[in-house]
């Protein structure tokens, strides 16, 4: 039995698509439609970049790397859908005529992506654990430099050396704070049946104020029901994705900055090694210029930040709030698209 090419690819479960010389597609199997979620008739004669709002692939570089070896591989490209799906493939491309690339995408398993979750968790617990050691051992000592400073602050000591022991009190309350930070929060979870919407609702009107010439958007899902959290500690993790989202527009020249809240719930989710029937989960959207690609693994440890001032605790904290709850944050990110999606167990784990 004789087949072509056509017939040959739509048999394959791989997402298959075949690009000329511009980088148009010339053909495409319904895998490549079920993943992209575009028609195979709509796709062909496109430009494959045109499929996607956004792709790490650039079909012109792999071109111009297949002109020096038979095949390319990547393990880890990624692309968002017109629907607003984000999809993580493995690729490989091969050229099969003269300025003719097939690329085979399959995408990366839900067990692979649970498992690098894993790591990533014990990586950020481990992380979190060695600053908490490293800030008790600097505490200690800032309580007696401030104690021996306020002891030569002696009210007949002259104006200059008061100057000098003033400075000094000043510095170590700062350090102080920088530490209790560095501990994280310390008080009990205040929990009660409540709203998660009223929560999203107060930083909205906070931002607002803040964000002059941003667009906010609210999505929410009217069917998820009261439940217990606490309203203060959620209010801060939210707020402190959101900030981060408003001050990276003010980094970058943006005409349409945007920023969205997005509620939904998720069914028989794994939460810290827990398994929960019914997850709350918060989407916290931007199309800023995204996180950077070498602090996406440690975007939640201690003391990383992409910005020059920035200290690097809001998002550590965040995650160890979100953490006090059972629950976790997750982030994917690339230019003009990141997303922070909290996820939070509806119902206590003996409910």
């Amino acid at each position: 039995m004789t087949f072509n090419l056509e017939t040959l690819i739509h048999q394959l479960r791989t997402a298959i698509v075949v690009v000329d010389a511009s980088t148009h597609i010339v053909e495409a199997n319904l895998a490549f439609s079920s993943l992209a979620g575009v028609s195979t008739s709509r796709a062909l004669g496109k430009p494959f970049s045109s499929i996607f709002s956004f792709s790490t692939l650039s079909v012109i570089s792999l071109q111009e790397q297949l002109h020096e070896r038979s095949t390319v591989r990547d393990s880890d490209v990624h692309f968002i859908c017109r629907d607003g799906r984000t999809i993580t493939v493995e690729l490989t491309a091969s050229e099969i005529a003269e300025d003719m690339i097939l690329l085979e995408m399959q995408p990366i398993d839900s067990q692979r992506k649970l498992t690098m979750d894993n790591l990533h968790e014990h990586q950020h617990i481990a992380s979190r654990e060695l600053i908490r050691g490293l800030a008790h051992e600097i505490k200690n000592p800032l309580g007696g430099i401030r104690g021996a400073a306020q002891l030569l602050e002696d009210p007949c000591t002259d104006e200059e050396h008061q100057a000098y022991t003033q400075i000094i009190i000043n510095q170590v309350d700062r350090l102080k704070s920088l530490v209790d930070r560095l501990l994280g929060p310390s008080q009990k979870l205040q929990k009660r049946v409540q709203n998660i919407h009223e929560a999203i609702e107060t930083v909205i009107r906070l931002i607002q104020v803040e964000a002059e010439g941003v667009t906010i958007m609210k999505d929410y899902d009217p069917s998820i029901p009261e439940f217990s959290f606490d309203a203060d500690l959620l209010f801060q993790t939210i707020l402190n994705i959101a900030q981060n989202a408003v001050e990276a527009f003010e980094d970058e020249t943006q005409e349409s900055a945007s920023l969205s809240f997005k509620t939904r719930i998720e069914h028989q989710l794994v939460l810290l090694g827990v398994k929960h029937r019914l997850v709350v989960v918060i989407s916290i959207t931007d199309n800023g210029p995204g996180v950077p690609s070498d602090l996406m693994d440690t975007v939640f440890y201690p003391m990383v930040s992409g910005k020059d001032k920035g200290s690097g605790l809001g998002l550590s904290i965040a995650q160890t709030l979100v953490n006090q709850h059972g629950g976790r944050i997750d982030c994917e990110s690339c230019p003009g698209h990141t997303m922070f999606s909290i996820y939070l167990p509806l119902l206590e784990e003996n409910e």
